[in-house]
């Protein structure tokens, strides 16, 4: 989940130095003691960070600084990526119910076939109390995994999402196997995974199944953590069913030197070539695709972005082949990238909730908290307590 992003930030740690996040250990708190961490970030350490709020931040962040490249290509009509190749259409076929299996408690395996990517994909999904006999009508919250698809970290386990949302009226739904996808929708198949239309699949079929078969009401939020929490922000915008999004220590932005080689390294790490997703680096599409220059679309829903500064906390997890600094790096650079995000949609209007925690690395120690955190956008949004 964290290798490919860390190995980039351990490139960085100088930025550390500049930063003001030499910090003592957090120690551990309940996550209702945390949640006045809430978002001005005239408040927090981000307004004086000369990484995230500086001059560079832009050229980091956010420049397509392949764009003149990219008009004079087109101009000698060098082909580049078609924008409906990596948007969802309006309307799909449903997915389709394969299998269910129970796995614990309000905990599911769902099996669901996709029509836009001809496989069957596996699914977690946490029930209301009653389980498969609850019919009431109730909204769905899409949780994202990382990098890893979802297979090697499980946000009803490592995340807490089974205990945390046992008590809420809400269906709650993982996909697995998206490796290094950023959840969209692909311009060419993946050399090893075929076909990735990721963005079809959670926009379009997967909640029709959710809505005729869990009794969805069709009033859904939807979520991502480190490599997919840019990505489903953007994911909201291609749907109105969607009233929320957000982003627990991601990177709103696919643009930027950093930001784009985030989603680039990603790709590269998990068996593909990265020009398969939106072309070339200097294509139009990254910068179509890049939450951070598309603020206009994300109006008219509730946006949550949460992260932590990367300093050390007692609540961080050991992670085998991910050093702990390395981890904390790796979460410095996301709150970079989500402070500046912060800045610019704030000023942009779009109605945001910016959480900035003092410490935590880049582990489930720190996403438990920022799930619980985040609930106090989330619940409301959703209609649930």
């Amino acid at each position: 989940m964290h290798f490919s992003r860390t190995a980039l930030a351990g490139l960085l740690s100088v930025g550390l130095i500049l930063s003001p996040t030499h910090a003592q250990p957090a120690h551990a708190q309940a996550p209702d003691a945390m949640s006045s961490d809430i978002a001005n970030i005239d408040q927090h350490s981000s307004a004086l960070d000369p990484i995230a709020l500086g001059p560079l931040a832009p050229v980091l962040f956010a420049d397509n600084i392949f764009a003149a490249w990219g008009r004079l290509l087109q101009q000698v009509r060098i082909p580049t990526v078609a924008p409906e190749a990596t948007r969802p259409p309006a309307t799909t076929a449903p997915a389709q119910l394969r299998e269910l299996r129970h796995i614990q408690d309000n905990v599911w395996e769902l099996k669901a076939y996709s029509p836009a990517m001809d496989r069957v994909i596996t699914n977690d999904i946490i029930l209301p109390l009653g389980g498969l006999e609850n019919t009431q009508p109730r909204p769905t919250y899409y949780l994202l995994g990382g990098a890893g698809g979802g297979e090697d970290a499980l946000w009803w386990d490592g995340g807490g999402a089974s205990e945390f949302f046992r008590d809420k009226h809400v269906n709650v739904v993982s996909p697995r196997g998206a490796y290094g996808s950023m959840m969209s929708d692909w311009a060419q198949p993946h050399d090893t995974h075929g076909k990735y239309k990721w963005a079809t699949y959670l926009t379009k079929e997967l909640p029709q199944l959710i809505d005729a078969k869990f009794h969805g009401n069709g009033r859904d939020g939807i979520a991502g953590v480190s490599n997919s929490g840019g990505p489903a922000l953007e994911l909201a915008t291609f749907d109105p069913r969607f009233k929320v999004a957000g982003s627990f220590s991601g990177c709103p932005s696919t643009t930027g030197i950093l930001a784009q080689s985030f989603a680039w390294v990603s790709a590269a790490f998990y068996g593909t070539d990265p020009a398969r997703s939106f072309g070339a680096p200097w294509d139009p599409a990254w910068a179509q695709h890049s939450p951070v220059l598309n603020l206009d679309h994300q109006k008219g829903r509730k946006t949550f972005v949460i992260v932590s500064r990367g300093g050390p906390a007692d609540f961080d997890i050991d992670i085998e082949d991910s050093p702990l600094p390395a981890l904390g790096l790796n979460e410095r650079l996301d709150y970079w990238c989500s402070a500046y995000y912060a800045k610019r949609a704030t000023a942009a209007g779009v109605d945001l909730d910016y959480y900035e925690l003092p410490a935590g690395r880049h582990t489930w120690g720190l996403f438990r908290r920022e799930l619980a955190i985040s609930w106090a956008t989330v619940g409301p949004a959703l209609g649930v307590n």
